[in-house]
């Protein structure tokens, strides 16, 4: 399902898995674009809401129930809220899955996140901060837990 309006570009290979919700528009940017690199998975159930930019890189793996969020979705101001107001510039801070990376089931990556290349988030992780390339991230909020050897 695409939401909102706004660019979504599509590499080649691309498996994107059932009831996956792409949204594309709060109404705060200009054309916000959700990238997506070759030979990338995104599961079922997953979540991508985009008012700025999500960048996903070649060879990303993305598990069931993932969400990605480049934004706080509303305003953290309690009156702006009740008006329905988009978010705001300081609510917005775009997402970038370096390539390789895999995204475990049910993790959720927060605005403003670089997921560094060939790293891994657990299941269930909350990602809060960067995540150094080939490291292996868990908990919530997603701290680093090992690093990956390449090649063995």
């Amino acid at each position: 399902m695409i939401l909102g309006y706004g660019l979504i570009y599509v590499g080649n290979n691309v498996t994107i898995g059932g009831n996956v919700t792409l949204i594309v528009s709060y109404k705060a940017k200009l054309d916000p674009t959700i990238t997506i690199g070759n030979n990338v998975y995104i599961g079922y159930a997953s979540l991508l809401s985009c008012a700025d930019s999500i960048t996903i890189g070649n060879k990303v793996r993305i598990a069931e129930g993932c969400r990605i969020y480049d934004n706080n979705n509303h305003p953290v101001d309690p009156v702006a809220r009740t008006r329905n107001e988009p978010v705001g510039e300081k609510d917005i801070a775009s997402v970038i899955l370096e390539d390789e990376t895999w995204i475990g089931a049910y993790s959720t990556i927060l605005k403003g996140v670089t997921v560094g290349q060939g790293a891994v988030v657990a299941t269930g992780a909350v990602v809060t901060e960067d995540v150094p390339a080939l490291t292996t991230v868990a908990g919530n909020p997603a701290k680093v837990v090992k690093k990956i050897k390449v090649g063995k």
